[in-house]
């Protein structure tokens, strides 16, 4: 007879199967979460900070708004001119606190930063303590990206005259 032998070993090696499986999917979602976790900066925190920005200037100013005083040779400003700490651009030592409403710094010409900053460009104050975790705010994060004015067919040059489905704004 023997019949039912073989359906235990049928339902056994389905179960080996389904646990194999399972430990492939958390295993990969683990590693996965430990990337994305990673990749945004540790806990995804932002870094306490303003932005105030003169067009009539070309100048970027960048308050520090925290509880917490800070090492300002821990935050690092990283733009097009650069990477400079929140100490160089103050022209204050490294091991020096910074607090909220302490002297905000400037992204300028004629500061340390060098260059003058664009309404375009992007800029990053990131926090590295040496014991903690690192946060980050951003200026301009969507860097002046062109939106889809919704122009007229052919105005793209990606349009494909011979199909209407590419053209700007035509549904076929």
């Amino acid at each position: 007879m023997g019949g039912l032998g073989a359906d235990s070993r049928a339902v056994s090696e389905s179960a080996g199967v389904a646990a194999l499986i399972a430990i492939t999917v958390l295993a990969t979602a683990s590693v996965g979460l430990s990337v994305i976790i990673a990749a945004d900066g540790g806990d995804g925190s932002s870094f306490p900070v303003e932005f105030q920005y003169s067009s009539d200037l070309s100048q970027l100013t960048v308050f520090y708004d925290g509880e917490e005083e800070v090492r300002a040779g821990d935050v690092v400003v990283d733009g097009p001119a650069g990477n400079f700490t929140w100490a160089e651009l103050a022209n204050v030592p490294e091991n020096r606190s910074i607090a909220a409403g302490d002297q905000p710094v400037f992204l300028n010409e004629g500061s340390a930063y060098g260059d003058d900053v664009a309404e375009s460009e992007v800029i990053r104050v990131i926090h590295r303590p040496e014991d903690g975790e690192t946060s980050v705010a951003v200026w301009n994060e969507g860097g002046g990206e062109e939106e889809d004015d919704g122009g007229l067919p052919g105005d793209d040059p990606t349009d494909d005259p011979a199909d209407p489905a590419s053209a700007t704004g035509v549904n076929p």
